[in-house]
């Protein structure tokens, strides 16, 4: 299959480029642009500490100018069904999936494997509840990818528990949805 890498920080670009020439991959494309739900300009906020932490939705005077690409327009000409989205972009989760919508829509079989991150989310104007409704809506099942200590990786979402389980999510947590009823 091919992969398409989003990195909108050029540094952090730089690095994933290098990564794939290193390691001889031909199927990865490289994309400095950050996913969202719009195409244009935007400032990513960058982290004092941690280059993985930069996000579109912080605050400050330490922040880039970078391009962002909905994915339903970047794949627009491209032909290509796309089976796996997978998501850790502090906080732009729902936004990136609100601009996958023909996306979710025509790849029944697709999974998304995705970070959340609540209060980081809120700031993007999706928040967790908005995020898991449109996955549902799309038929979608969404697990909690557990700590395999506990024996069961994967824990079942019940979509009527699911404001119950955004209560409880302290900091973070991982999800991985799928269709089962295709």
């Amino acid at each position: 299959g091919k992969v398409y890498a989003f990195e909108p920080d050029p540094e952090n670009f730089a690095y994933l480029k290098k990564n794939v020439e290193i390691n001889n991959y031909q199927n990865v494309v490289c994309v400095q642009k950050a996913v969202s739900n719009v195409n244009g300009m935007s400032k990513l906020y960058l982290h004092k500490f941690q280059t993985g932490a930069y996000t579109l939705f912080g605050k400050g005077d330490d922040y880039i100018e970078i391009e962002t690409v909905r994915l339903d327009d970047f794949f627009k000409d491209k032909n290509q069904r796309v089976d796996m989205i997978k998501l850790d972009i502090e906080g732009s989760e729902g936004i990136a999936l609100f601009g996958a919508k023909k996306i979710l829509k025509e790849n029944k079989d697709i999974k998304i494997i995705s970070e959340i991150l609540p209060e980081a989310m809120k700031k993007s104007g999706v928040n967790t509840g908005q995020l898991f409704n449109l996955l549902i809506d799309y038929g979608f099942s969404i697990y909690q990818i557990n700590d395999k200590s506990n024996g069961q990786p994967l824990k079942l979402i019940n979509p009527s528990q699911i404001y119950e389980f955004i209560s409880e999510i302290k900091i973070i947590t991982n999800i991985f949805c799928i269709r089962e009823n295709n």
